[in-house]
């Protein structure tokens, strides 16, 4: 699907897919439409998100996704 393809896509474009242990796998917050690469999941409610996207929390710029801003965030596993 669009996911595979846009993972393929950014494999050869030479950037790099990180997984990271410890990190939550969701945080909470609101999102700038331009930091969503691709809706994902059952009917796209969850987003695919750049690897720069802005951190926010109702509204409040929090900063770029450090492991420090991510720990200030509501999170949902």
């Amino acid at each position: 699907g669009a996911v595979t393809y846009i993972l393929k896509y950014i494999e050869k474009s030479g950037e790099k897919i990180i997984y990271s242990r410890d990190l939550p796998q969701f945080i909470i917050g609101d999102i700038m439409e331009n930091d969503i690469a691709s809706p994902i999941g059952i009917e796209d409610q969850k987003m695919l998100l750049y690897d720069d996207f802005d951190l926010y929390d109702d509204g409040c710029y929090i900063g770029k996704p450090t492991p420090e801003n991510i720990k200030l965030m509501p999170k949902c596993n």
